[in-house]
């Protein structure tokens, strides 16, 4: 999740508006791959940076580390946890986890080791019979990890490759989320996570499946706007910084063409969302809840 948050950060003040006006959103996106955060000019920025950059280059080194570490992991397995309600949801963050780590290393430096983990993990879980939409949630993030994976790594996939990870990301994602749910029309934090989810389907598969990937989108915009009225007047989340979810909505911006939110009273609030959980930390970056 921090991996989430730092990128979602770095770029928040690079979005522009994709949901203005009345033409279809698909429309709008770039056919260009990948889309979404890592572009080829964000990656030049931060490649740029990590010349000079201490401190970026210390964090670089980390994320190595890790990525060596999941390396020598076994790929996930369908793991169903919980003694009254079973979820998929620890190993959905798991894989979101290790999308971000191996593909943003892959898209800084371009090492095979990276992207052959990656396209074994999101080949595994493409494979799973489903990714619970029961609990919504755990197919939220797992779509969220699938979509960023097949976009960073669209043009060094085989055409077999794309065929396995696209399919998996319609069959278990955007098919289930057009399906809908109490979550499209709620304003707490399953309103961000499963719109921002499914968001970031439609953006990597909107010229592929665009008619599905438009329904998607239109729902987003026109229902993520109730789980931000719940942040005023001072952007504090009525449960606390734990369940905040605003790095959804931002993670859901995070390319120049994917600007989820479209007027200065909500742009506020974010600013004042990330004010108050620098606010509630303690000294370690904790939350107290």
């Amino acid at each position: 999740m921090k991996c989430i948050v730092g990128m979602a950060f770095l770029l928040f003040c690079s979005c522009s508006s994709l949901w203005a006006g009345e033409d279809r959103i698909v429309d709008k996106i770039t056919a260009k791959h990948p889309r979404i955060i890592m572009t080829d000019e964000r990656v030049g920025e931060i490649q740029a940076l990590l010349r000079t950059d201490a401190d970026l280059q210390k964090l670089v080194k980390h994320l190595e580390q890790l990525g060596d570490f999941i390396c020598q992991q076994p790929v996930a397995t369908y793991n169903l946890v919980g003694d009254k309600r079973k979820r998929l949801l620890r190993t959905s963050r798991l894989v979101l986890a290790r999308v971000n780590t191996l593909g943003v290393l892959y898209r800084l430096d371009g090492k095979t080791k990276w992207k052959q983990r990656l396209v074994a993990e999101l080949k595994a879980v493409c494979a799973f019979p489903d990714w619970h939409h029961k609990h919504y949630l755990d197919t939220a993030e797992m779509s969220a990890a699938v979509a960023l994976g097949y976009d960073w790594l669209y043009n060094d996939l085989s055409k077999d490759e794309r065929a396995i990870i696209r399919d998996g990301l319609v069959r278990h994602g955007i098919d289930t989320g057009l399906r809908g749910g109490w979550w499209v029309q709620t304003n707490n934090n399953w309103n961000q996570v499963c719109h921002c989810g499914l968001t970031l389907a439609a953006l990597t598969l909107a010229d592929e499946v665009p008619e599905k990937a438009e329904k998607l989108l239109q729902s987003a915009k026109a229902n993520h706007i109730r789980s931000l009225e719940v942040y005023a007047p001072n952007g504090v989340y009525p449960e606390g910084p734990g369940y905040a979810g605003a790095v959804y909505h931002v993670m859901a911006r995070g390319n120049r063409r994917g600007d989820i939110v479209v007027d200065d009273e909500d742009r506020r609030r974010f600013v004042e969302t990330l004010e108050e959980e620098v606010e509630s930390s303690s000294p370690s970056l904790g939350s107290p809840h």
